[in-house]
């Protein structure tokens, strides 16, 4: 298990270390030996924003969190990330019947982990499907993210120069950029 730990306008005591290693030592029983945790830590007009990004042989997971006091938003931030493993970890138990491939559940997975990255959006009763062409071109992927930084959206589908294939490159909450492609 691997911890790595960034702060933003504040100091990482030592106390702080001990409360995080602490509260991650079940992790490795839930989902294996081999995970990485990134802690992003921050402190904005005296609140506290923790966001942990879990990284497992399972699966990639996000959670985040913003409190008065630093100990509750590591706490509430790290429960969030273990209901998203403990739920995740049961669907894959019950999707294991005879019948279904490895890739078929790596896409249930995949799926799985989009819908709980949109949170509680609500659709309404009959959603109106928008189609939307995608250019052909095929784009560098320093192409691409210049093409994203420019759009109002929040991700762009595009065929990778490179490998053929088709991408989805997107903006995620800590300003960086994240990639989506086949395997």
């Amino acid at each position: 298990m691997n911890l790595e730990i960034t702060s933003k306008q504040i100091q990482i005591t030592q106390p702080i270390k001990d409360f995080i290693n602490k509260k991650i030592e079940k992790f490795p029983k839930l989902v294996g030996s081999m995970c990485d945790f990134h802690f992003i830590i921050s402190s904005e007009r005296h609140r506290f924003i923790t966001e942990i990004i879990l990284t497992t042989k399972i699966g990639r997971y996000t959670a985040s969190s913003d409190a008065k006091d630093i100990y509750s938003s590591i706490g509430s931030a790290i429960e969030k990330i273990e209901k998203q493993v403990k739920k995740n970890k049961e669907k894959l138990i019950d999707s294991k019947k005879p019948g279904i491939s490895k890739e078929e559940l790596r896409e249930m997975m995949v799926r799985n982990m989009f819908m709980e990255s949109l949170g509680d959006v609500e659709l309404k009763e009959n959603p109106e499907v928008i189609e939307v062409v995608l250019d052909h071109k095929p784009m560098d992927l320093e192409e691409a993210a210049l093409e994203l930084k420019k759009s109002k959206g929040n991700f762009l589908v595009f065929y990778n120069a490179k490998t053929k294939n088709l991408n989805v490159l997107y903006k995620r909450s800590d300003g960086n950029f994240g990639l989506i492609r086949p395997m």
